[in-house]
């Protein structure tokens, strides 16, 4: 529908699409600032956490397993989010 409808393309990007690369972006900006989060390119970090932040949460809605879903929420932590953390060592996700 997001294809043939203006109103739906532009609800579908501000849920789904570029909504959440903003918001993620000005978070990430403002945590390099603090210097909590590694120095870099906040639109390009943005854009590599979100996509398979994405792709993790639909594929872990999909399932009721709890398990399964704590080892979909360990592979994006552990893979991502905690490498690109300053001081990353002192830090328990």
């Amino acid at each position: 529908e997001q294809y043939r409808n203006l109103e739906a393309t532009n609800l579908y990007q501000k849920v789904l699409g570029r909504g959440p690369v903003d918001f993620i972006e000005d978070l990430f900006r403002e945590m390099m600032e603090e210097g909590t989060w590694r120095k870099g390119d906040p639109k390009q970090m943005a854009v590599e956490f979100y996509a398979p932040f994405y792709l993790l949460l639909s594929i872990s809605d999909a399932t009721s397993d709890n398990e399964e879903k704590e080892k979909i929420a360990d592979i994006f932590t552990e893979k991502y989010a905690t490498s690109k953390l300053q001081n990353n060592e002192d830090i328990q996700i």
